[in-house]
């Protein structure tokens, strides 16, 4: 499912995001720094060692975020299935993830 402009703009605001994964101990939340699109269809985050997190998205890669915007009075949950990526992303995802921390610094 495509995201619409409105979610991505709300996720480039927020500065954490709350992510939501499900493992055999059952719902697990965590706050993240922000974000940063791939493409219409694909969010990413740059991670530390999080191991119960890590673990449920390696186990089954279901995992949701909340975005919300307080001026608007507006919040959109997406769901997904997420993947850890230890070593190597392709080059397009590298440069887009470059370009992000560029921007944040």
């Amino acid at each position: 499912m495509k995201i619409s402009n409105e979610v991505k703009e709300l996720f480039q605001k927020m500065p954490f995001v709350p992510l939501a994964t499900r493992g055999k101990e059952g719902p697990h939340l965590i706050v993240l720094g922000q974000g940063f699109i791939i493409d219409d269809e694909t969010l990413a985050f740059f991670g530390w060692r999080q191991s119960r997190t890590s673990g449920n998205i390696e186990e089954n890669g279901v995992m949701q975020i909340i975005v919300v915007s307080k001026q608007k009075n507006k919040g959109f949950r997406i769901e997904g299935n997420g993947r850890i990526f230890h070593q190597y992303v392709s080059e397009d995802v590298y440069s887009k993830a470059l370009g992000h921390l560029a921007n944040r610094l």
